[in-house]
């Protein structure tokens, strides 16, 4: 025959039989975490207004974040162009210096700042293999960049550089020898008619500078998955990352901006307003290489806030953001059937991420809960304490790798 005893609130069963009584314990209302609130306010009023702001706050924060990285794009695409037409007229490299420049001299700082850990020391071997070839794509993208902006408009370059998806399924089929499902390929086509269709109809077209932006939008590809390997191998902190392969670029693009654009600036009669102006030019210089070290770091932090779905279509309304500003702005002419060409190519950068993240999803659900096939799968995911070990038994490492995935980005 069960007792029922009565102690502080707390209600327990104590039987005949040699059970033991903690088994039965219950907790009262007052103990209860999930109804306890402080004062005399509604049993869970407080928690979930407290929730409530804080969802509010994070939301508010991602949309801030998002509003000043649209500015600082567009704007400095915008200043980028005007300086090329009308200070630098074909210097390319000194744009591309000048941005080396201020990343070289910003990004420790920074890093006090933020207290960002130091990056360990990696060989000689390692540096060769992956940080030099980082480098040279770093300010060989960039020169591309920057001579594609002065050849054809901000719209146009804008629009090609939406195509980076294509080269990144490309490039990691090739290089990586990963196996993308028919539904991937597929996604792939909106951005291929989009771009299509902005060329056919673009009135500023120019071969150079098309050519240029897809070079340069290759090279980003490139560096993005060379990068992603770079910090997965390392655990190296992006920032620290950034630094070492723009510190590298600028050490390598220094003789190369001296040999090129210094040498004949002196005697350009292209740049009659540059002599006339030296200071402007300077003031213009450092105005673009600052609002690029922003957009670098804003970009970063929106990507570590975001899903990789919600990135992507912050990612194409930034694109649409800066294309709709440097037509309103530099008053480019342009056609209805253009900026239709433009749209489709944007909105193809979404559903490319949608497909590929469905993918994943897919991928994941088969991986997690497969049998080990290896030894060190045995080793790693069964043994007490393992990080790949669960309560709900034996987890793939392919499928912790999996969950890595992060958004491609060409800043």
């Amino acid at each position: 025959m069960a007792r029922k005893l009565e102690s502080n609130g707390d209600v327990t069963l104590d039987t005949n039989n040699n059970t033991n009584p903690q088994q039965h314990q219950y907790k009262s209302f007052k103990d209860s975490q999930y109804f306890k609130s402080p004062g005399n306010a509604p049993f869970g009023r407080n928690s979930f207004s407290k929730e409530k702001r804080q969802s509010v706050s994070e939301t508010t924060r991602v949309v801030f974040l998002c509003v000043i990285w649209y500015i600082l794009s567009s704007t400095g695409n915008v200043l980028n162009k005007f300086i090329l037409t009308n200070y630098l007229p074909g210097y390319a490299i000194t744009m591309s210096f000048g941005h080396l420049t201020i990343i070289v001299l910003l990004l420790p700082a920074l890093h006090k700042l933020w207290r960002i850990p130091v990056a360990q020391s990696l060989s000689r071997r390692y540096t060769y293999r992956f940080i030099i070839p980082l480098a040279i794509g770093k300010f060989m993208a960039s020169i591309s960049s920057q001579f594609s902006i002065y050849k054809i408009p901000v719209s146009y370059s804008h629009t090609i550089k939406a195509s980076m998806p294509i080269f990144t399924v490309f490039f990691t089929s090739v290089l990586m020898r990963e196996k993308y499902s028919f539904r991937v390929w597929c996604s792939l086509l909106p951005i291929v008619c989009g771009v299509a269709i902005a060329t056919v109809t673009e009135l500023q077209f120019n071969w150079m500078g098309m050519l240029s932006s897809l070079f340069a939008t290759a090279l980003f590809s490139l560096q993005n998955i060379y990068s992603k390997k770079v910090l997965k191998e390392t655990r190296m902190h992006h920032l620290r990352l950034l630094y070492l392969i723009s510190r590298s670029a600028f050490v390598m693009l220094l003789p190369v901006w001296l040999i090129f654009d210094v040498r004949g600036m002196a005697s350009d009669e292209a740049l009659a307003k540059t002599h006339a102006n030296p200071m402007l030019t300077f003031i213009l210089l450092l105005l673009s290489g600052c609002i690029m070290f922003g957009q670098n770091i804003v970009a970063f932090t929106v990507i570590s806030l975001l899903t990789p779905l919600s990135y992507a279509v912050a990612n194409a309304a930034k694109r649409i953001f800066v294309i709709i500003f440097s037509l309103v702005t530099l008053k480019n002419p342009v056609t209805y059937v253009n900026l239709f060409g433009m749209g489709v190519s944007c909105c193809g950068v979404w559903v490319y991420n949608k497909a590929k993240l469905t993918e994943l999803a897919l991928k994941n659900k088969k991986l997690k809960y497969t049998l080990p096939t290896t030894s060190r799968d045995v080793r790693d995911g069964i043994s007490m304490g393992s990080k790949n070990s669960s309560d709900e038994g034996y987890i793939n490492p392919a499928y912790q790798e999996s969950k890595m995935y992060k958004q491609a980005t060409d800043i």
